[in-house]
């Protein structure tokens, strides 16, 4: 079984991958990002490395997942797939 299979299976509500919203919206990473902050992202969710590295790339991977509830979420950003599914595989094993 896959990691993001398994991560599936683990939780007991969404897992959801989201790749490059920002372009949906014609934002730049850092508009992106600053408008994640306002809703209640910090540097813990998005350290300055990881806002730094998705900038330089102009790619946004984010994987949400609620490993215990619907209510409750974990979510990981980078820039790939594998890095972020990684994360969580970690998180939740």
């Amino acid at each position: 079984m896959n990691k993001l299979a398994g991560i599936v299976e683990l939780c007991k509500g969404e897992v959801s991958l989201t790749i490059n919203e920002h372009k949906n919206m014609y934002e730049t990473v850092q508009e992106h990002v600053d408008k994640l902050r306002v809703c209640g992202f910090d540097e813990e969710d998005l350290p300055p490395e990881v806002v730094h590295e998705m900038v330089r790339a102009d790619r946004v991977v984010r994987l949400q997942v609620y490993p215990r509830s619907p209510v409750g979420f974990n979510v990981y950003f980078g820039t790939s797939i594998d890095g972020v599914i990684d994360q969580a595989w970690e998180d939740l094993t």
